[in-house]
Order: C-alpha cells, then sequence, then structure tokens
C-alpha cells in the first residue's frame, strides 16, 4: 500500500513537471535555480552521513535537512527579492552546506544513534 502511494505520488509530481514545462518554459530555469541547490544543500550531507557516519542518528539527520534548507531558502530568497548579487563565499548553497553539517552534528550530539537504527545502517 505504502508502494502504491508513493508510486502515484510520483506519477503526479512528474505530470504537474510536464505540464509546467510544456506550458511555461521560461519558469522552469527559476524553478531549477532555486529548486536545485535548496535540495542538493538541505540533503546532501545528510545523505551521504546517513551512509559512510557511524554517529549520524535520526535527530542529527533531521536537523541536518532542516537547518540546510533554511540556511538555503532564507539567503536566496532575500537576493531574490532584494535583487542583489551575494559574493560567493555567501552563496545559498554554500550557507546550506555549512549549516547542515552544523545541524547534523549537534543533532547526533543531542541524541545518539539508537540500535534500532545502527541495525537499519548495517543493511546499507
Amino acid at each position: 500500500k505504502e508502494l502504491l502511494t508513493t508510486r502515484v505520488g510520483m506519477l503526479i509530481a512528474s505530470l504537474l513537471v510536464l505540464v509546467l514545462a510544456y506550458f511555461n518554459p521560461p519558469q522552469i530555469f527559476w524553478i531549477m535555480y532555486f529548486g536545485g541547490t535548496v535540495i542538493a544543500s538541505s540533503w546532501a550531507v545528510v545523505a551521504i552521513a546517513s551512509i559512510w557516519s557511524k554517529k549520524l542518528s535520526s535527530l542529527g539527520a533531521f536537523l541536518g535537512m532542516l537547518f540546510g534548507f533554511l540556511g538555503c531558502v532564507i539567503p536566496k530568497s532575500y537576493s531574490v527579492l532584494m535583487s542583489i548579487t551575494l559574493p560567493i563565499y555567501l552563496d545559498p548553497f554554500f550557507i546550506g552546506i555549512v549549516l547542515s553539517i552544523i545541524g547534523a552534528v549537534v543533532g547526533s550530539l543531542i541524541k545518539k544513534k539508537t540500535p534500532e537504527e545502527e541495525s537499519e545502517q548495517a543493511k546499507l
């Protein structure tokens, strides 16, 4: 049942993207420009750490994604709305990655990995 729900959700999202791409091509650039960096800064650290780190806990993963998302969305929204160009070292992607690492480390220090989480990671 969960697999069917996931597949239906992916089908709906795919159809939505197809419709947007067909009817509004100039906006695809802005969707990808904004969305790609947000997704990368939110998920990259957690995706890599969930496989390779022995210490990343569920709270660390959650905070890593949350901090990475907010660290990218807030400065990117600010720079787009104010029509300013941030220096390369303040690029929202880099801010998001750094905050994602901080969130993952802090969350994993606050809540240690449970034995269940360790057994699930061993399956990877």
